[in-house]
């Protein structure tokens, strides 16, 4: 399947959010390429962290509505 990597979800009526920097994408030309470069050692570690964080957060303050 051809899009961006959450359509399969989509598709599913997953339940889920998309969350990326406008400005890293725009500047990354290795983001959704077909040449093999959208790889794993892109993620930043700490950047990854924080936003598990906020979502974390974000569910707890939902729950407790």
């Amino acid at each position: 399947m051809g899009g961006d990597d959450d359509f399969p979800f989509m598709k599913r009526k997953v339940p889920s959010i998309d969350v990326f920097d406008f400005d890293i994408v725009n500047d990354a030309p290795y983001w959704h390429n077909q040449n093999g470069t959208d790889t794993l050692d892109k993620i930043s570690a700490r950047i990854l962290a924080i936003t598990g964080h906020v979502f974390l957060e974000t569910v707890n303050e939902l729950q407790s509505k």
